[in-house]
This record gives C-alpha cells, structure tokens and sequence, in this order.
C-alpha cells in the first residue's frame, strides 16, 4: 500500500491593511472634517450627494456611479467609519495616479505628450508606432488639444484600477 500523501500546507495570505491605516493623521483628519462639513444637521450619515461633494474637497473627482456601486441600494448613506475607508482608498489611487503621471512627464510640463509615451514605451521595450500612440493620446484626452491633464490620466488610472 503506496504512504499517504501529506496535504500541503495552506499559506496563509498576508492581511490586507485597511486604506485608512495607510494614510498620515493629517490626510485622515481632512477627510474626518470633510465628512463632518458635509454632514445634514439631521442626520449623521452622508448620502451619495453629500458624500461626493466631500470627496470633491479632498481633491477627488468622482462620479456618483462610482459611489452607488459601493451598495445595491439607491438611497445607500455613508456613516463617518465608511467615509473614511472610502475616502482613503480614493486618496491612496489619486496618490499613485499623480505619482505615475510625474513619472512620465519628466519635463514638468503639467502634461502628458506623445513624446512622453513614445519614451515610456521605449523603456518598457514595448513596440509601438506613433500612430498606435496618438490612438491612445486621442482616447483618452478629453480637451482634443493632444496633451493628457493629470484630470485625464487620473480618470484612466482609476478605470485600470492603478
């Protein structure tokens, strides 16, 4: 009779830390104050409304789609633990979007260009022609002027889930 087969150990995965334990004091007590401004006197939760309007302020611009994902129900309401998990998470990829948009426009220029991409390209080694680039630029710029705000970039950023 062939020996039993140990079963293999499961490897245990590392706990995913909450965004809010990732954001400095002073980041967390912006988005406390804002929950708190845009509080109803009424009521000590935010609706979708009162919630992007507080997101707004910390600087992310979102859609209410975006929110009333987060629930199956229309009238779905943010209480103050909520807001701050939402709104951290929201500032950690609005974080990293500005952190990858620096790191492509090298020059300063407040812009992303072609020649930015055609550079990025180049270092990731991928091989792209300039009119694929363009394609790209003209996608996902919103003005049609051929640059990519940081606005551009952090609205494509969130759809890659960067």
């Amino acid at each position: 009779m062939p020996p039993k087969r140990k079963k293999p150990k499961k490897r245990s995965r590392p706990e995913t830390i909450p965004p809010e334990d990732l954001i400095d004091p002073v980041q967390r007590n912006e988005i406390l104050r804002a929950f708190q401004r845009s509080l109803d006197e009424e009521k000590d939760t935010l609706s979708i409304k009162e919630s992007k309007r507080a997101l707004k302020e910390l600087g992310v611009d979102i859609k209410s789609e975006e929110i009333r994902s987060l629930a199956n129900e229309e009238n779905f309401r943010f209480d103050e633990s909520a807001f701050l998990h939402f709104a951290a998470l929201k500032l950690i990829q609005l974080e990293k979007s500005n952190k990858a948009f620096d790191l492509i426009d090298t020059g300063g220029k407040g812009v992303v260009v072609v020649e930015d991409l055609a550079r990025v390209a180049k270092e990731l080694e991928e091989d792209l022609t300039e009119e694929e680039l363009v394609e790209m630029m003209e996608f996902v710029d919103r003005s049609g002027d051929g640059m990519l705000s940081r606005k551009d970039f952090a609205r494509i950023a969130r759809k890659v889930k960067l």
